[in-house]
């Protein structure tokens, strides 16, 4: 099976930090993320920080989820410069 490049594309690596005051709620922020159309593939509930993947139109309903304090968009998921990268 074949997939173009273009197809990822419009995925974004996301970085997202919750609010300090949502730490005791780090599961609600998660399953917040989740719902707005985060693939949450790292966290770390000490600092509240997620990391994953989320389509580009997602970014503002990221931005919308109660406990998130920033998101900061990394870089494109699946292009060269990216671990994720493969060719086979």
């Amino acid at each position: 099976m074949a997939i173009r490049l273009s197809e990822f594309m419009t995925r974004k690596k996301v970085r997202v930090q919750a609010d300090r005051a949502y730490l005791d709620r780090f599961d609600e922020v998660a399953n917040g993320l989740k719902e707005a159309g985060m693939t949450v593939q790292d966290q770390i509930d000490i600092l509240g920080h997620f990391s994953g993947v989320a389509d580009a139109d997602a970014i503002e309903n990221l931005k919308a989820v109660p406990g998130v304090a920033a998101v900061d968009v990394t870089g494109d998921e699946g292009t060269p410069d990216s671990d994720d990268y493969s060719i086979t």
